[in-house]
This record gives structure tokens, sequence and C-alpha cells, in this order.
């Protein structure tokens, strides 16, 4: 037991390492602390921001990092621009990307657009290839001004409602702008920027303090039976759970828990000493998990049960009402 809950620890800690993640580009080079990937060579650090410095010619041109947060997390970041964008000189932050490449027409995922159209604001939308869906803008005129410094966080809740927040100067006194409800792409691999520009704009975004983090809480998000085992799916990954699991897990004296393993960092495999019977119900209660940050999840009850296969007989129809029109009111609805 003690040789599983070790494997336990070792997979859990080394799965958190490439899931949150930061960058404030505080070296000179800005691909040394993270693996910056796509058209590198048109970006600069300065002064501790990361700039746009792409050949003269009117173009577009994308950096992008791993990043597999999807949900109940949030992402952040500060720009600044040197001139007040237009429909042909914008950004587009994916916070979430399915694939490297951020031009691709297939890509499936979520990006703010910042300015790009006479609204001059900050929109957070949704791509499946081709089609960009707008979830949430912010006011029109937000970066209607010649020198542009602002901080933008997005969050995404576990029952998918997403909200834009912004302080228009940089700081950290949010505003929301915004939110909305969607769940289509629950898949990430890589967060991303994207810069359209003309000949003139060619070394005028700037970016700072990127951070993806999961700052909320984990919770139970499913659960499934199979025989002697219960399967809990959590909303991120969380720490190990070790001994002694009553700690844990409150289960009924119906069922005796014998040993928890972990299928991935997200799942946790319960497993009782004798298979689970059809048709009752066991109530569990599962307290004290935390996530790797230290966030304890809310004492959480659910009720496990597997449904019984039906035998003949099992259920009887006695009467079927084909055409129940007739004096004593009955409804006007063929039934059994």
């Amino acid at each position: 037991m003690v040789g599983i809950f070790c494997i336990i620890i070792f997979l859990f800690s080394c799965s958190d390492t490439f899931s949150q993640w930061t960058d404030d580009f505080s070296c000179e080079n800005f691909d040394c602390n993270q693996a910056w990937t796509g058209n590198t060579d048109h970006f600069v650090v300065e002064n501790g921001w990361l700039r746009l410095n792409a050949p003269a010619a009117t173009a577009t041109t994308y950096i992008a990092i791993e990043s597999s947060i999807a949900s109940d997390a949030s992402w952040e970041f500060v720009f600044r621009m040197d001139y007040t964008p237009s429909s042909t000189n914008y950004v587009k932050v994916y916070i979430i990307s399915d694939t490297e490449e951020l031009d691709s027409p297939l890509l499936n995922g979520y990006y703010l657009r910042l300015g790009g159209d006479t609204n001059r604001n900050i929109s957070l939308f949704r791509q499946t290839g081709n089609n960009n869906i707008r979830l949430i803008s912010s006011s029109d005129g937000t970066l209607d001004v010649t020198s542009i410094h602002v901080r933008v966080k997005v969050l995404r809740d576990r029952q998918d409602k997403w909200t834009l927040k912004i302080d228009r100067t940089g700081g950290h006194d949010f505003v929301i702008e915004g939110s909305a409800q969607d769940e289509t792409h629950k898949y990430s691999e890589y967060f991303g920027i994207v810069c359209n520009y003309t000949s003139t704009r060619n070394s005028a975004f700037y970016f700072d303090e990127f951070k993806v983090e999961q700052p909320f809480p984990p919770g139970i998000t499913s659960w499934k039976v199979i025989e002697k085992q219960l399967y809990i799916d959590f909303s991120k990954p969380v720490y190990a759970i070790y001994e002694p699991l009553s700690n844990f897990f409150d289960i009924d004296e119906r069922l005796r828990l014998v040993d928890v393993q972990a299928e991935n960092p997200s799942t946790i495999t319960l497993t009782f000493a004798e298979n689970i019977r059809c048709g009752l119900r066991h109530p569990l209660t599962v307290r004290g998990v935390e996530d790797m940050q230290g966030r304890m999840m809310r004492d959480t009850a659910i009720y496990i049960s597997t449904p019984c296969r039906a035998d003949p007989y099992d259920i009887v129809i006695n009467e079927i009402m084909a055409n129940p029109s007739n004096p004593v009111r009955l409804p006007e609805y063929e039934y059994v």
C-alpha cells in the first residue's frame, strides 16, 4: 500500500509541472524561461516587455507555447500599444488552441481580440475552424486612445461560465466587462499571440506578465461504478490520497473501502471489498481533497449506485388506453 501511494504522489507532482505557468520576460532572451515556438525571430525582450520586432512588410506573425489548461481556470496578461488599433493593426491572444499553428483554418479554441474593427474594444471569441463567434465584448472605445496600457483577465469556471475583466490602467483593479456561457471546446494544447500589422506598426506591440492558472479549488465532475470499483473524476489534478482513507472518504457501513489508486492526476479509483449491488444507493462523502497548490475542495456528498438488469415480469402492463375519449374525463392521450 505504501508503494502505491508513493506512485500517486509522483504522478501528481509531475503533472502539475506542465499545467500552470507564468512568464514575466525577466531575462534578455524571451524564451529562456519558457519554450515559445513559431516566429520567435519576430519578437524581442525590451525592458522586461515582450515586443514585436517583425519585418517591415505588412504581415501576420505568431508565437505559441504549450498550455494544457482549458477550464476551471484564469488567463491574465498586460499589453501596450503605441497607437490606436484598427482593422489592419490588431492582436489575437489565443488562450486555448488545439494546434500550435495559430493561423490554421482548422484551429479550435478561444481567443481575445484586441482591436480589429471600428468598435476598438476587447472581445472574447470562440473559433471552430473558419467559424468565429463573439462571446463577450468590452464597451466600445476601450482601446480608442493613442497610448494603451491595459491588463486583461479571463475566467472560465467548471460550469463553463466565461467572465472578461479589464483594468484600463494596467493594474489589478479589474472591472467586469461581461460574461457568457459556452462549453464547445474543452481541450487545449497551446496558448499564443497573433499580431496583424502594417509596415509602420511592425514594432508597436508589447506584452508582459502572462499568467495561466487554475485558481479555483477542485470539484467532482463525474463518477461511475464498475463492479467493485468507483471512478471519481475531479475538475483538476489533485494531491495524493494517503492513509487513513477515512480522512478523505466516508462511506456507509454496507461497503468497505480497501484501496485507492490514481488512474491519472484528475481521476481516483476507489476499490471496495465486494461488488456494489444493484438497486442500492450508498451515500459517500469526499472531504479533505486538495489540488497541487493546496486549495481544498469543499466537502461533497454523492450517492453511488448501479442499475439492476431487468428480468422477465419486472414490468407488467395491465391496461392499454388506445382511445381514451369517453365521459369520465380521461386525458386525450394514448398511454399504458
